[in-house]
């Protein structure tokens, strides 16, 4: 698969990225590191992830898996939007208790985890400890802000200089946004500086991503091509709306994310 060099960073990432936000969704942990290992085989070496996927299990399996290899690969991971510490203790309720949950947020019309959000130090520190010590690695690539909000302005501001410090200690190399494209450059712009790396949601359709040039900055990371692919004729398959990614995005990084072997292996060839 070919390389880039992400613009902004000295990192040199995979064309594609492997997204692992559906990771758990495979029950046993042989499919899951069987799906890891497609990708790897594949040409991928740009892994993005966060502590509230599975509820911490994408990173363990990530970390569990990767192992030696980690000198050759990069690792994103986000703070922002906790794991549930209960469910990280014990995983093998998640199932049942999001199933749950589902029912109960159609009867209650409760807020979804996403609404939960903490930007504090202590919820900075805490989630990076937790992060480095299920990926079993020294250091993160890039620490994303997970989905930013206009609202967390005010938060960010205050944690700005914290941010700086844990970046200049070397456990994060770079940081970031992750999420809509519009939040992130709003955001971005109002903390001068402090963020290397803007990673946004983009359609072949809307082109949210153009938010960014509009602003002055380069692509770098974008996702959510497939994921929100249902305006695309059908007769349009993932390859070619990948292919068509690629050449929109065409000197970053475009995030894909599969449970199925195989089809990871064609997503990677569309690369090659």
């Amino acid at each position: 698969m070919q390389r880039i060099s992400l613009a902004g960073t000295s990192l040199d990432v995979s064309r594609l990225g492997f997204g692992t936000a559906s990771l758990h969704h495979l029950l046993r942990r042989k499919d899951r590191e069987a799906l890891l290992g497609a990708a790897l085989d594949s040409g991928f070496t740009h892994f993005d992830t966060a502590r509230m996927y599975g509820e911490g299990t994408a990173e363990r399996t990530l970390g569990q898996y990767l192992g030696s290899r980690r000198q050759q690969l990069t690792l994103a991971t986000k703070f922002g939007i906790p794991a549930d510490p209960f469910l990280e203790k014990a995983p093998i309720l998640i199932y049942p208790k999001r199933a749950l949950g589902r029912v109960t947020r159609r009867i209650s019309r409760q807020r979804d985890h996403k609404s939960v959000r903490c930007l504090t130090r202590r919820c900075l520190d805490e989630s990076l400890r937790l992060s480095l010590r299920a990926l079993q690695t020294d250091w993160i690539d890039i620490l994303f802000v997970h989905e930013p909000r206009p609202e967390d302005r005010e938060s960010l501001l205050a944690l700005a200089e914290h941010l700086d410090r844990v970046r200049k200690s070397g456990m994060v190399r770079y940081l970031g946004l992750a999420g809509k494209a519009t939040d992130c450059v709003e955001i971005a712009n109002s903390v001068e500086g402090l963020f290397d790396v803007l990673q946004v949601e983009d359609t072949l359709e809307n082109h949210e991503a153009d938010t960014l040039g509009q602003a002055g900055k380069p692509l770098q990371i974008t996702y959510g091509y497939l994921r929100r692919a249902e305006h695309v004729p059908r007769y349009v398959g993932a390859g070619d709306l990948v292919k068509r990614a690629l050449a929109r995005n065409a000197h970053g990084c475009v995030l894909v994310s599969s449970r199925n072997p195989e089809r990871v292996r064609a997503l990677a060839r569309c690369a090659a």
